[in-house]
């Protein structure tokens, strides 16, 4: 059974290690390697500290029976309006990966975001990261803009996301 719950500050080291294992093993190819490598698990778990202070953002953690964390979500809104919510970050650990968490995680952002009156979601995708695209189509995520982000020097494409209505989640 999977648990969704807030993160407590004795999360953000494993946040941290799960989130900097994803991106080296996700990403090689696909960001500058001199990024990857630069990554330092400190400053990622302060930088997750930070970011769950800010009282607009939330941070969630996925657990099994034996208190083991699955994975986790980030959410935020997406622009000044706060009328869309944003998937900042989601990663599941990849000793848990196809288990559910990181479903769990998105139909728990979802249900928090329409507490919230909002009904629309976006996430940002590294274009070449064709798991979760088509993790995120199959939930019912469409493609709806590109951008370039600068990383170490190098023009990386990403693609953004849409959920439009957060009302057909409900059965995906």
């Amino acid at each position: 059974m999977i648990n969704i719950k807030p993160t407590t500050k004795k999360d953000f080291p494993i946040i941290a290690t799960i989130r900097i294992d994803n991106w080296r093993a996700t990403y090689i190819g696909l960001l500058p390697q001199s990024f990857l490598d630069e990554l330092d698990y400190e400053k990622e778990t302060n930088a997750w500290s930070e970011f769950s202070k800010n009282e607009t953002n939330n941070v969630f953690v996925a657990t099994n029976e034996n208190h083991d964390i699955l994975g986790f979500v980030g959410i935020k809104p997406f622009d000044d309006k706060g009328n869309i919510g944003e998937i900042y970050a989601l990663h599941t650990s990849q000793a848990f990966r196809g288990k559910g968490a990181g479903k769990a995680l998105i139909h728990h952002a979802v249900k928090l975001f329409k507490t919230q009156h909002i009904n629309e979601m976006r996430l940002w995708v590294v274009v070449g990261n064709n798991n979760a695209i088509a993790i995120y189509e199959h939930l019912g995520a469409a493609i709806h803009i590109e951008r370039t982000e600068i990383i170490n020097g190098v023009d990386v494409p990403e693609i953004g996301m849409t959920w439009i209505d957060l009302d057909l989640m409900e059965n995906k």
